[in-house]
């Protein structure tokens, strides 16, 4: 399965040239609503009513701290994502084969990308859980599926104005990472963008295996096509290179190889 990460033309170059990519917390994403969607306790009275949600804010404040998520997506093609995550067109897409990647791995990932497709709702969902499984909070290395449903309200729920992203996720633990960057989910290397942190993921060999360019990338001739393909292929030999351009006729993007 290949899935897609949409990026800035540096940020682009920098995935490519290292071979890595990041993982953030979603207290860093633009969505306020991230990690809200687990049900919170309904309580006798309005006393005991302040105490629950206290409790729900502290665990919501634990998975904050302790996940680090990748959000891909299916299609490289989709106009919008390429306007809002890509640089107004002038970025990258970069193809990711999952499997080569370990992002399908039960032991490594709390949620695998198998299990990480982004479920849209118009309302918060309310009703109570159905499955009982103790899970740790914020301590979870490893997929385990008694515990799906409980790690969909908490990662996987998004308004439905956020359907036309198609997202998939990968979620890792990364409790303990200001101890050890070794940790069951993954050797990170912690990447400072300011206020927030990028926790970089080396990528295995062959892990790319598609890279799209913008329609207003900055490389428009074919000289620069050739010398960007050539540094490419020294690192990623098998990756398949692409170069968007607007449809003639209809309201879609198209995508020619560069050969």
């Amino acid at each position: 399965m290949i899935l897609y990460k949409y990026v800035p033309y540096e940020a682009g170059q920098e995935i490519l040239a290292g071979n890595s990519i990041g993982f953030a917390c979603a207290s860093d994403f633009n969505d306020p609503f991230e990690l809200t969607g687990y049900p919170r306790e309904e309580a006798p009275n309005p006393v005991v009513q302040v105490f629950a949600d206290i409790r729900a804010n502290a665990k919501r404040g634990i998975w904050l701290r302790n996940s680090a998520i990748l959000s891909m997506t299916r299609s490289p093609l989709n106009p919008l994502m390429w306007a809002h995550y890509a640089g107004a067109h002038r970025g990258f897409v970069v193809g990711l084969d999952v499997a080569v990647c370990g992002f399908a791995s039960l032991d490594a990932n709390l949620v695998p990308a198998q299990f990480g497709s982004i479920i849209y709702t118009e309302e918060m969902p309310k009703h109570d859980l159905i499955t009982s499984a103790v899970m740790q909070v914020g301590g979870e290395f490893s997929y385990r599926p008694e515990i799906l449903e409980k790690l969909q309200r908490i990662f996987l729920h998004k308004p439905l104005c956020w359907s036309y992203e198609e997202e998939v996720r990968i979620v890792k633990c990364i409790q303990g990472i200001e101890r050890n960057r070794k940790l069951p989910s993954g050797t990170f290397t912690i990447h400072s963008l300011g206020t927030r942190q990028l926790y970089l993921l080396p990528l295995p060999d062959d892990a790319i295996s598609e890279v799209y360019l913008g329609v207003r990338t900055p490389i428009r001739d074919r000289g620069k096509f050739q010398d960007f393909a050539s540094k490419v292929h020294m690192h990623h030999p098998r990756a398949r290179l692409l170069h968007c351009v607007v449809g003639e006729r209809t309201w879609t993007l198209e995508s020619k190889e560069i050969l």
